[in-house]
């Protein structure tokens, strides 16, 4: 097996990579999308073709670094370093590899930012999480780490009026109410098995307080691990949503309740509540 435009030889990739291109072939992967978390969180990434994987395995994709100067709303803002010139690769570690259940014919690698020459860029926010936890171990210590993400479930609506759709959440059934279990029934299954299939293990779900919204967590993890996860989660809760035409939203707050007030998102993670760090000896 050969990249068709390149002449890519097998032997010149690690074998992860190796692996990444067999799966691609006989699982009947087309794109495979290499993601990133950018510094407002949101995930974006470009999509490699099958027929060039082998080659974008270690180059990656080229990408503009003014990326990284974008807000939530796609403004670019004045940063250093950080203008309309100027590149960096995306390069995908071949170890995160899965296909996407919601979307078939596609697969996703985390990937880190990373200059023309090879070398770390200095803005990657995984780069940075690699070297706090080589640091943390340096101290004698392993960082492991679980989120307790919430999200809202709902329906879009035709606006009467030819406007945009309305997000209407699926229920105003109460926090931890049996019937809000039975409202998103077919979501939640469809949910847990897909995240499942990409190797994330599903610890609880239940409906949490608020229109529409939902609690499902997955099993702690070393941070690399965690935080690559987290991506995969979100991208597979608004996945499938899409795949059974609904909408998921991991925002802080998408639909209010007179007289019922949500409880604050954490800060730091945007989802509910802040990140759960456990610290761990090593040897302890």
């Amino acid at each position: 097996m050969t990249d068709r435009l390149t002449g890519t030889r097998l032997h010149q990739l690690d074998a992860a990579a190796r692996r990444v291109l067999e799966r691609a072939e006989l699982e009947g992967i087309e794109l495979i999308r290499f993601l990133y978390a950018d510094h407002a969180g949101v995930i974006r990434g470009k999509a490699a073709a099958r027929s060039r994987l082998a080659e974008r395995l270690s180059s990656g994709i080229g990408h503009t670094v003014a990326m990284m100067a974008m807000n939530m709303l796609d403004q670019l803002q004045e940063v250093e370093h950080m203008g309309p010139v100027g590149e960096v690769r995306i390069v995908p570690d071949a170890t995160t590899y899965v296909p996407l259940p919601y979307a078939p014919g596609a697969a996703a690698m985390l990937s880190d930012l990373r200059m023309p020459d090879g070398s770390p860029w200095a803005a990657c926010p995984r780069t940075f999480l690699k070297d706090a936890v080589a640091e943390l171990r340096a101290e004698g210590y392993t960082l492991e780490a679980a989120f307790e993400p919430e999200f809202t479930l709902g329906r879009r609506l035709p606006d009467p009026s030819g406007g945009p759709d309305r997000l209407v959440p699926i229920d105003d059934s109460l926090c931890y109410a049996a019937i809000g279990f039975d409202t998103a029934h077919d979501y939640a299954i469809k949910l847990v098995r897909a995240l499942e299939t990409q190797g994330l293990r599903v610890e609880h779900y239940h409906p949490e307080l608020g229109p529409g919204q939902q609690e499902l967590s997955i099993r702690h993890a070393p941070a690399l691990r965690a935080a690559d996860n987290h991506v995969l989660y979100r991208e597979t809760v608004r996945g499938v949503a899409l795949r059974m035409q609904m909408w998921a939203s991991l925002a802080p707050q998408t639909a209010g309740r007179p007289g019922r007030q949500r409880r604050p998102p954490a800060p730091v993670a945007v989802e509910r509540h802040a990140q759960r760090l456990r610290l761990r000896q090593r040897g302890a």
